[in-house]
């Protein structure tokens, strides 16, 4: 699978008579870096504006490039691999000259028309190298934990390639207090949970997309008329 298998948008290589049986994804190994990053309205469960899978490979115990994969979703109607950046850099140290240079290759490797749907061009230009750079200081990172020798990263660039880590939400609820002469049948101010809380909080309640299927089950669908006020024969 390479970057024709998407010719078009929602479109696959694969022929009439094919079928996608399985993908292999190869491990890992220990000197290649992969990470994958992700642009949002929101933190949690939107669609993005920009995607991106990044992965190196360098020659063992150095910080030379043996292969270099860019691909970003996002920028273009299909996924797009950066190819012509990703050759160019081959052989190349990964420091600051290999980060200039990948910039300014990706810049005029991955282009939007103004017009392109989604809007917000600059910003998504935008976007494409600043993952990059993230992806560039996770790597030197890592290359500094196997102990390769390779440019340092700047203390005040460090939390660029730091993961986000939300912290778990929590919350309270708070009740008005209730005048202590009044009866326990009044049940104005008093809290009062709900006959569903219980199951709803642990997970036991049953929606109807709980409910098993059965064979012979009867389907009912309401239809709505297109005319109004009409006879219904």
């Amino acid at each position: 699978m390479d970057a024709s298998f998407f010719p078009a948008y929602r479109r696959t290589a694969l022929r009439p008579q094919e079928v996608l049986v399985s993908v292999c994804v190869p491990f890992s190994r220990p000197s290649q870096f992969v990470s994958v990053f992700k642009q949002s309205p929101r933190r949690e469960d939107d669609i993005s504006i920009v995607t991106a899978a990044m992965s190196v490979t360098f020659a063992p115990g150095t910080d030379a490039v043996e292969e270099l994969r860019l691909s970003y979703g996002g920028v273009a109607a299909v996924t797009t691999l950066a190819s012509a950046t990703g050759a160019a850099l081959r052989g190349r140290r990964w420091g600051e000259e290999l980060l200039e240079d990948a910039c300014s290759s990706l810049a005029k490797e991955l282009t939007l028309d103004p017009s392109a749907p989604g809007g917000m061009v600059p910003y998504r230009r935008a976007l494409t190298l600043s993952m990059f750079y993230k992806f560039y200081l996770t790597v030197l990172q890592k290359l500094h934990e196997q102990g390769v020798k390779a440019d340092a990263v700047q203390p005040d660039c460090r939390s660029a390639a730091a993961a986000h880590r939300p912290e778990p939400p929590s919350s309270i609820q708070v009740f008005q207090a209730v005048p202590e002469g009044q009866e326990r049948g009044d049940t104005v101010g008093r809290p009062m949970m709900h006959l569903s809380a219980l199951k709803q909080a642990t997970g036991e309640a049953l929606y109807c997309d709980d409910i098993p299927l059965y064979e012979n089950e009867l389907y009912l669908a309401l239809v709505t008329s297109s005319k109004a006020h009409a006879h219904i024969l």
